[in-house]
């Protein structure tokens, strides 16, 4: 809970810091989202490499897929940098 709570006020801020690359290889869905989010705020350049390797990942494909587009997933792993 508290990674997640991070990752969302660092999104806000759109501040770096080296959680969002331990969230960008969470399990954790909310965490990975949140963290996602955090990326492409704070510095979508750095983290560019990580989000298209997610982008690409069976697994992110299928929630994009899945219906979970009222969070907009598939906009914020495309999103240009």
């Amino acid at each position: 809970m508290e990674k997640a709570m991070l990752l969302g006020g660092l999104r806000e801020q759109k501040a770096d810091h080296p959680i969002i690359a331990e969230g960008l290889r969470s399990h954790d869905f909310a965490v990975l989202y949140l963290a996602i989010g955090a990326a492409r705020a704070a510095n979508p350049k750095l983290y560019e490499p990580r989000l298209r390797e997610l982008a690409a990942s069976p697994f992110m494909q299928a929630l994009a897929d899945m219906g979970i587009e009222t969070w907009q997933l598939r906009d914020l792993l495309e999103a240009k940098p």
